[in-house]
C-alpha cells in the first residue's frame, strides 16, 4: 500500500485507436488572400505555395505532405496553417494520443496561391492528475446491548453495530446508551488486517423497586411525582441508579412517600403504610330495609360503608314501615355499628261475605274465612281473593292505610269467571242479546246457559254455551270457519298460523315475590326480593322450536340459524339473537293481528316459580331426570346426574304447574327487559329499564350448573349476541 503521484492522458469517451481523427469538410476559399497577399510562402520551384487552413480546437498534431512535401506549418488560434506545393495530393495527419489519419486525399485540385479550409473532428484529450492512496483500515464497534451513540475522535458517527474506514493511526471512541454507564478508549489501526473490532459490554446505571402498600393493595403508584401506571403490589423496572421518591395514592386514604436509593441492577424495597382518611359505618336494619345515607341508597338489609370525617345521616326505608333516621359523626379510622328498626304501619281490615264461610287470600296466603277481622296488617295495596265452592271468586285490589279500619262486604255469585277470544280478535260480543264488548272478553257468569253472539263485520258466530260448577271457562271462537274451539280439560289455546301450531297457556295474573331471599345459597346481590303484581298473559308452553322458527325464515327470506348438527324439528331453535327472537314476535303480530311479544322478566319469573317459592320449580335441588343442565355440578348437595352436552327436544320432561315446560334448563331464554338493578318502586307489571346495553335471559340451559337455573337467576347478553345454548318462548297479551 504505496502511494505514487503519475499523469495520466485519458481519452474520455473514445477507445485509443487510430480514427479518432476526421476530415468534417474541406472547401476552397477563392476570396481569402492569406496564401497570394498576406503570408505567401513560395516551394522549392519559387511557386508561391496553397495554403491549407487546418480548424481544430486539439494540439499537438504533425503533419506530412505526399511526394511533394509540406514547405511550411504555423499552429494559429483554433487552426494549423500547412503551406504545400501546388499539385500536391494528399496529406497525413499524426497525433500521439488521438492517433493517425494516413494519406487523406484532397477532394479537388491543389493550385498554386489558394487558400482550402479543411475541419477535423478529433476526440477530446484530458490530463487526470491521480492523487497518492490514503491508507485506511475498517473498524467495527458493537455494544451490550445494541442500539448504543458511537463517538469516534469526539464526533458522533452513529449507532452500534457500526462500521467504517478510518486512516492508519490511534482514534479515540466512546460509546454511550440512556441508563447505561458510558465506555470509552482508543483503538489502533495499523493495516496489518482488514478490520479491528471493538465491543463495548454496557453497564446498567438502573435498578428496579418493589413497592407494596398496608393496609390494603391496589395503591396507584408514583416515582418522583409522575404516574407510573401501576398499583400496589408491583415492581417498578429500569429505574435510574441514585436517589427517588416514592408516592403511593388511594381513595379514602392519606398519601405516603417514602425516599429510596436505587443501586445498579439491584431491588430496592419502598413499603408503604396509608394511614386512612375515613372511617366506617356498620349498619344493620331489624326488619330488612333499604339503606340510606344522605338520601342516597346504600345498600340493603346490612352493609358497611366507608365515608370521610364528617357528619352523615343514616336512614332505613321500608314500604309500609315508618323510616328510622340517625346523625352520626365519622372519624378517620373509627369504626362505628349502626342499629336502625323501621316501625310498622298498620291498618285493619273486616272482611264479610254472603254466604259466610268464604276463604280469604290477601297477596297468595290463606288468612282464614269470612267473616273475619284481620289486624295490624301491613298498609300498602293488596290482591284480595273471596273463594268458596259452587261460587264465581272473586278478584279485587285493596288498599290499607295506617290505622284506619277497611270494611269489605262482598256477595258471591253462584257463578265464575269466564274468557272468551275470537280470530280475528276485536270481534263484538253480545251475551243474551245484550252488547258486553270486544274479544278477548273476561267476565263472571252465573250457572246458567247463555247465547252468545260474536260478529266481526260480516263474520257472525251464534252457540248457546251452559256455565257451570265443573265445565269450561273458556271459549275460542274461530269465526272465519265459524266453529267454536273449546278444551275444557286445557286453559290454553293454540296458535296455527303457518302450521306454527305453537301452544300457548294461560298464566292468571297475580303477586309473587321476585328475587331470592338471602338465605337462598349461590344467589346473586342483583337478586334482591320483592313483592311484584302482574296481569294475566298467556305464554308459550315450550321453548320456540326450530321447526316453527324456520316457518318464519322461509316466509321472510331469513338466513335459517345453525343447530350445530343436535337436529332441527321439535328442539329449541338456537344461536338466534335479541333481535332475532323479537322480529318473530313482530312477524307473528303482524299475520295474526294478535299482540306477541317476548315475556318481562317479572311474567318469566311468575311463570317459572308457579306459586312455588323454593330454588327451583320441583324444590331445592335440581335432578337431571327434571331438566337438561350440565348435572356434573349440581345445586348444594344434591345428587348429581346425567350430563348430555346438547339440547333435548322440548317436552322431554315433566311441566311446573301451569303445565309450561323447560322452565329449567334445556336453553336460556331471551326476556323483553333491559338489564340493570331492580325497580322497588314500580312494581306493578315492571318493564326493567328505559335502556341499556345488555337484554336479560333467564332460566338456564344445558350447558350451565344447576345453580345458574335456579327461578330467581339473572342472566344477560347484547342484544346482537347469539350462542348454542340461548333460545327464547313468546308470550300473548291484550
Amino acid at each position: 500500500m504505496r502511494g505514487t503521484i503519475y499523469v495520466v492522458l485519458l481519452l474520455l469517451g473514445f477507445e485509443m485507436q487510430a480514427q479518432n481523427i476526421s476530415v468534417a469538410s474541406f472547401e476552397r476559399r477563392d476570396n481569402d488572400m492569406d496564401a497570394r497577399v498576406n503570408y505567401p510562402v513560395k516551394d522549392q520551384n519559387g511557386d508561391v505555395c496553397a495554403l491549407l487552413k487546418i480548424e481544430t480546437t486539439q494540439t499537438g498534431f504533425v503533419f506530412e505532405g505526399g511526394s511533394l512535401g509540406i514547405m511550411k506549418t504555423e499552429r494559429k488560434t483554433g487552426e494549423y496553417w500547412v503551406y504545400i506545393p501546388w499539385g500536391s495530393k494528399r496529406i497525413t495527419i499524426k497525433h500521439d494520443q488521438l492517433g493517425i489519419l494516413r494519406d487523406y486525399t484532397f477532394p479537388e485540385s491543389i493550385e498554386k496561391a489558394t487558400v482550402y479550409l479543411m475541419k477535423l473532428t478529433t476526440g477530446k484529450v484530458t490530463v487526470v492528475v491521480e492523487e497518492p492512496e490514503i491508507l485506511t483500515q475498517w473498524v467495527v464497534i458493537t455494544s451490550t446491548p445494541d442500539g448504543a451513540q458511537v463517538y469516534v475522535d469526539d464526533k458522533p458517527v452513529g449507532n452500534t453495530p457500526f462500521s467504517r474506514e478510518y486512516s492508519l493511526g490511534q482514534h479515540n471512541y466512546r460509546v454511550e446508551l440512556p441508563m447505561y454507564h458510558a465506555e470509552a478508549g482508543v483503538f489502533t489501526l495499523d493495516g496489518v488486517s482488514d478490520k479491528v473490532r471493538v465491543t463495548a459490554v454496557l453497564k446498567p446505571n438502573f435498578g428496579s423497586i418493589n413497592v407494596s402498600s398496608s393496609p390494603e393493595s391496589s395503591a396507584d403508584v408514583l416515582l418522583d411525582g409522575k404516574p407510573t401506571g401501576q398499583k400496589t403490589p408491583c415492581t417498578l423496572t429500569d429505574v435510574s441508579s441514585g436517589p427517588h421518591r416514592i408516592t403511593i395514592k388511594k381513595n379514602m386514604y392519606y398519601d405516603a412517600w417514602q425516599e429510596v436509593t436505587v443501586d445498579d441492577s439491584k431491588t430496592a424495597i419502598a413499603s408503604l403504610t396509608m394511614n386512612p382518611a375515613y372511617g366506617e359505618l356498620i349498619i344493620h336494619t331489624q326488619p330488612a330495609a333499604d339503606i340510606y345515607v344522605d338520601d342516597i341508597k346504600v345498600g340493603f338489609d346490612s352493609c358497611i360503608i366507608r365515608r370521610s370525617s364528617g357528619f352523615y345521616t343514616v336512614t332505613a326505608k321500608k314500604e309500609s314501615y315508618s323510616d328510622d333516621s340517625k346523625k352520626f359523626e365519622i372519624s378517620d379510622g373509627i369504626k362505628t355499628t349502626i342499629n336502625l328498626s323501621p316501625i310498622a304501619k298498620y291498618g285493619v281490615v273486616k272482611v264479610s261475605t254472603t254466604p259466610p264461610d268464604a276463604i280469604i287470600v290477601i297477596n297468595g296466603e290463606n288468612m282464614g274465612t269470612s267473616p273475619i277481622t284481620i289486624r295490624q296488617l301491613l298498609i300498602g295495596t293488596y290482591d284480595l281473593e273471596l273463594r268458596k265452592s259452587g261460587f264465581a271468586t272473586i278478584y279485587k285490589q285493596i288498599l290499607v292505610n295506617k290505622d284506619q279500619v277497611l270494611e269489605i262486604n262482598e256477595t258471591l255469585s253462584t257463578g265464575k269467571q269466564v274468557r272468551f277470544i275470537s280470530e280475528p280478535i276485536g270481534a263484538f260480543i253480545e251475551i243474551n242479546n245484550e252488547p258486553v264488548g270486544k274479544t278477548p272478553y273476561t267476565t263472571i257468569l252465573n250457572y246458567n246457559d247463555y247465547v252468545i253472539k260474536v260478529s266481526l263485520d260480516t263474520l257472525i258466530y251464534i252457540d248457546t254455551i251452559t256455565v257451570n260448577l265443573g265445565g269450561n271457562s273458556f271459549w275460542q271462537i274461530n269465526l272465519i270457519d265459524s266453529v267454536c274451539n273449546t278444551d275444557p280439560s286445557k286453559d290454553y289455546f293454540f296458535e296455527g298460523y303457518g302450521q306454527l301450531n305453537i301452544e300457548l297457556a294461560l298464566v292468571e295474573g297475580g303477586t309473587f315475590n321476585m328475587g331470592s331471599p338471602s338465605s337462598e345459597l349461590n344467589r346473586n346481590q342483583d337478586e334482591v326480593l320483592h313483592s311484584v303484581f302482574v296481569n294475566e298473559f298467556y305464554i308459550s308452553r315450550h321453548e320456540i322450536t326450530f321447526e316453527q322458527y324456520d316457518v318464519f325464515c322461509t316466509s321472510t327470506g331469513r338466513k335459517k340459524p345453525l343447530d350445530n348438527d343436535w337436529g332441527r324439528q321439535n328442539r329449541p331453535v338456537i344461536n338466534v339473537t335479541w333481535n332475532d327472537a323479537n322480529d318473530f314476535c313482530i312477524w307473528l303480530t303482524k299475520n295474526t293481528g294478535r299482540k306477541y311479544r317476548l315475556p318481562t322478566e317479572a311474567e318469566w319469573e311468575y311463570a317459572c316459580r308457579a306459586e312455588s317459592e323454593s330454588e327451583f320449580y320441583f324444590g331445592s335441588c335440581l335432578s337431571s331426570d327434571e331438566a337438561n343442565y350440565n348435572a356434573n355440578f349440581p345445586y348444594m348437595n344434591c345428587i348429581a346426574g346425567k350430563y348430555l352436552f346438547k339440547t333435548n327436544p322440548v317436552g322431554s320432561y315433566r311441566p311446573n304447574k301451569l303445565n309450561l315446560f323447560d322452565m329449567h334448563g334445556n336453553v336460556k331464554e331471551w326476556c323483553s327487559d333491559w338489564f340493570g338493578e331492580y325497580s322497588l318502586t314500580n312494581l306493578s307489571n315492571p318493564q326493567g329499564p328505559q335502556d341499556g346495553t345488555f337484554k336479560v335471559n333467564r332460566g338456564g340451559s344445558w350447558y350451565d350448573h344447576a345453580r345458574y337455573c335456579r327461578s330467581a337467576c339473572r342472566n344477560a347478553k347484547r342484544l346482537d349476541s347469539y350462542d348454542n345454548n340461548l333460545g327464547f318462548r313468546i308470550v300473548y297479551s291484550d
